[in-house]
């Protein structure tokens, strides 16, 4: 067998000498700290990992949401700029409340959401992802509800639907 001469080789077997030393002479209770560190570092290296991965999906979302916000935002003004006629009379215009009463609350809900899914962990993810799914079809299909709504009391099909 050949003798390692190399300075750095005889540095390299005396630092692994070392650890294996200390590993033989470290207590159970010492072994089992030094393994919750290493979990804890492996468990931080896969949540940046997963956060990483669910960016793309977490902007889409994000996106989406805000895209519905816009679209509740814009009915909103409508809705309060009809709400400040006086051309109103009172069944109209408790119509008008009921229907601001309603985008405010979808708008509350994207709210709510769109702060769940920024704050989603790799543990929360999923359910924040659902939500986010079944809020934003409920707003659409809220949106074409209400379209069928004028559809209906104008005896037109604004939305060309069909009906």
């Amino acid at each position: 067998m050949q003798r390692p001469t190399n300075i750095n080789t005889l540095l390299a077997i005396a630092a692994m000498s070392l650890l294996l030393l200390l590993a033989a002479c470290a207590t159970p209770a010492e072994k089992a700290e030094n393994v919750e560190e290493q979990v804890d570092q492996e468990l931080g290296r896969l949540d940046k990992a997963m956060a990483q991965d669910l960016e793309p999906d977490r902007a889409a979302m994000t996106e989406d949401l805000r895209n519905l916000r816009i679209r509740i935002a814009d009915k909103l003004v409508e809705v309060e700029k009809k709400l400040a006629s006086n051309d109103l009379t009172k069944e109209e215009r408790a119509e008008w409340q009921t229907y601001r009463s309603e985008l405010v609350a979808q708008r509350d809900r994207i709210d709510r959401n769109l702060s769940a899914v920024g704050l989603a962990t790799r543990d929360t993810w999923n359910d924040a992802k659902r939500e986010t799914e079944s809020i934003a079809n409920d707003v659409e299909d809220w949106f074409k509800r209400q379209a069928e709504k004028v559809d209906t009391k104008t005896d037109r099909d604004g939305d060309r639907d069909g009906h």
